[in-house]
């Protein structure tokens, strides 16, 4: 019987294709550009998440999951700040099946209900930890699509992962998306570095990430309720607010501001 990853039921192996990555990497740029209004980062995360490229190990970055979107803002942020490195990254194989050629851009496929297929992910990763040049594992340990208001409630395979590879960095990645004044979505991030447990063993591994995962989401959350584009660093987009195009023109032409302001509602009372 054949015990590799590849082997087992629900696991599907990704092919890295540098070549097909960047054509994606660049799709995924253009994509965030034309459908959201502005990609957002707490100050400091840039930092944080580009701190990785001048890494020589493997490394995981560990997100939540609320969103269709995230695994665009993840191969976005990974070819913007981390350019050198290889990424690698689960999917749920009944999703990667119809969607075959994001293997190539390093995504494999796991069941995650079945016990077998985590462990291959984690002989999986062992391995392209072990032969890729400065590997990062994007990870949503959720598992599932999860409310950024729910708890944080991670999968072991991360835990399990991070035991075996004391020497890769741990990232956190809380993403919220929300609406303020404009017709289309923002996306905001915050970054956090999840601190080596004093013992490294799966045990505490799971309950640091989980800590660091919840604190890391709830306070992005409370930065997002504000409202205040000034507590963001604009990463992209973040054109002025428009109401629609053949208006905005309309309003151009009277010598009016197509723009929405609602700065004079700032300390207003009820």
């Amino acid at each position: 019987m054949n015990n590799s990853p590849s082997h087992v039921e629900g696991f599907m192996p990704g092919r890295f294709s540098p070549r097909v990555y960047r054509v994606m990497a660049s799709f995924a740029g253009r994509y965030l550009r034309k459908r959201i209004h502005g990609v957002w980062m707490v100050p400091g995360g840039t930092e944080i998440i580009r701190a990785l490229d001048d890494h020589d190990g493997p490394a995981i970055c560990a997100m939540n999951h609320s969103s269709w979107w995230d695994p665009i803002v993840g191969l976005y942020l990974h070819s913007r700040f981390t350019p050198s490195r290889v990424p690698c990254s689960p999917m749920d194989s009944a999703e990667l099946v119809k969607f075959g050629f994001f293997r190539k851009a390093g995504i494999f496929g796991i069941d995650p209900d079945n016990p077998s297929s985590l462990e291959a992910m984690s002989h999986w990763v062992d391995r392209r930890f072990a032969e890729d040049v400065r590997p990062t594992l994007w990870i949503t340990p959720q598992g599932q699509f999860t409310d950024v208001r729910q708890p944080v409630r991670p999968r072991p395979g991360i835990a399990t992962i991070a035991a075996a590879h004391p020497d890769a960095p741990v990232i956190g990645v809380a993403i919220e998306y929300t609406f303020w004044t404009d017709s289309k979505p923002e996306i905001c991030i915050r970054a956090t570095r999840v601190p080596c447990p004093d013992q490294p063993s799966r045990t505490s591994w799971h309950r640091q990430i989980t800590q660091a995962m919840q604190e890391n989401q709830d306070a992005l959350s409370a930065i997002v309720q504000k409202r205040d584009p000034s507590l963001l660093e604009p990463l992209a987009g973040v054109a002025a607010a428009r109401v629609h195009p053949v208006y905005d023109f309309w309003l151009r032409l009277r010598g009016r501001k197509a723009d929405l302001d609602v700065t004079h509602r700032d300390g207003a009372t009820r």
